[in-house]
């Protein structure tokens, strides 16, 4: 089998594969009930809802604009990441509200990028796992850019290396929209944990790399895939 012929190749990474949702919903539900108890989740769960309808009624009708091409399901988790960001930072201020929801999307993060690169597959394709890796990297993300979820100024591959750098990114512009830019690391976050050796690394033969970010305030995100043992080791990770 080669990897152009898997069911992810060219497919835009624009929202949470199944797997990895239900998974969200499942920890997600553990640790506000870790967090508030069982009947403090009720009442969670009532601001959470109120929250979301507010965020919809203001941000709406630009939403469904500007991301007309988005799945449903991810737009109802934007609203609903927005929502429980703001509901915690209103009681326990914006920065233990973002630790929180970062470790939910860390805790999925390698479930996430199994789903979304379906690994079980692509380690049965022909040839180099890391090559196959970059080959469907690269086609994912080339979809997202069709689209108009990124914007690509360059990708180059090597023999050890696939280089990519954005200057727009999805995540970073629909969490703007909702008034929280704060939180559009969140995708950061996922990747960091989804790319980790224990996750998606040691399976494909990947150190993953990105020195800077959209979410940061830098002027890009840049992407360094690199084939195992060939990273830079005082290279950063945001």
């Amino acid at each position: 089998m080669k990897v152009e012929e898997l069911s992810s190749y060219g497919i835009a990474f624009d929202h949470m594969p199944l797997k990895a949702q239900i998974l969200q919903m499942k920890v997600m539900f553990s640790e506000v009930k870790k967090k508030f108890g069982l009947f403090g989740t009720v009442g969670f769960v009532v601001k959470v809802y109120k929250k979301q309808k507010q965020l919809k009624k203001k941000y709406g009708e630009t939403v469904n604009r500007r991301f007309a091409d988005v799945p449903s399901s991810a737009i109802m988790e934007l609203y609903m990441m927005s929502a429980i960001y703001l509901v915690i930072a209103d009681r326990e201020g914006k920065e233990k509200a973002y630790e929180f929801i970062k470790g939910i999307f860390q805790r999925i993060g390698p479930t996430a990028h199994e789903s979304l690169y379906n690994i079980r597959d692509l380690k049965k394709c022909d040839g180099d796992i890391f090559i196959n890796f970059c080959k469907l990297n690269r086609s994912i993300f080339e979809k997202g850019a069709e689209k108009g979820f990124y914007t690509i100024e360059e990708i180059r591959d090597s023999e050890d290396l696939q280089y990519l750098r954005l200057t727009k990114c999805l995540n970073v512009d629909a969490f703007s929209t909702l008034g929280v830019p704060e939180i559009g690391r969140l995708g950061c976050d996922i990747d960091i944990a989804g790319y980790a050796p224990e996750a998606l690394g040691n399976k494909v033969n990947l150190d993953f790399r990105r020195p800077c970010t959209l979410a940061n305030g830098d002027e890009s995100c840049e992407f360094y895939y690199y084939r195992k043992g060939h990273a830079p080791a005082d290279m950063r990770t945001f």
